[in-house]
């Protein structure tokens, strides 16, 4: 792992395991490719429908908000979001792809700490095995140790806090604080 400073934001880049870079904020983890409809999709809790019913005043303060892609990752914000001026363009300000999610693309539209999505969260990614060189899964209990210890070292060198890898599942779960 070699992690470098070049701006602000958190990031990670790289097959396996991942790299830190710093901005825009990226996490970048090895996994499978996604279908297109999965890429494709970016699912909201509450959902779209629900968020658009809600009043402005609601809108300040949406708690356990979380978008996701099925089968690639999810970002699941720890405290209540304000999301009055960002509603409608979610899929502007966010972006979940096969081993990246992005968040506030364009430094200048970045809010500060504490508000709209510049908060902590919890970063899930999916389908992350240990792999041999030519790709294949492992399953061995000795490459899933060396690949836990592998995600703690890249979760450390981001300042993120590592919470659990799921070697069943192949979901790996980071705590990020706000960018």
């Amino acid at each position: 792992l070699s992690p470098s400073e070049t701006g602000r934001g958190d990031a990670i880049s790289s097959p396996n395991p991942p790299a830190v870079e710093r901005e825009p904020p990226v996490v970048n983890l090895g996994g499978q490719q996604p279908s297109s409809t999965q890429v494709d999709e970016l699912q909201s809790v509450p959902s779209r429908h629900e968020l658009r019913q809600m009043t402005q005043e609601q809108l300040a303060k949406v708690s356990g908000f979380e978008l996701r892609k099925r089968g690639v990752g999810s970002l699941r914000w720890l405290s209540p979001v304000d999301l009055r001026l960002i509603v409608d363009k979610l899929d502007q300000v966010v972006s979940i792809s096969e081993r990246k999610a992005v968040i506030y693309p364009d430094p200048a539209e970045k809010p500060p700490a504490g508000s709209e999505l510049n908060v902590p969260f919890v970063y899930t990614m999916e389908e992350v095995w240990p792999k041999n060189k030519s790709g294949q899964r492992l399953r061995d209990t000795r490459s899933v140790q060396m690949l836990k210890v592998k995600l703690q070292r890249t979760a450390d060198a981001m300042g993120a806090r590592m919470l659990r890898y799921d070697e069943v599942r192949g979901h790996w779960s980071i705590e990020m604080q706000a960018m």
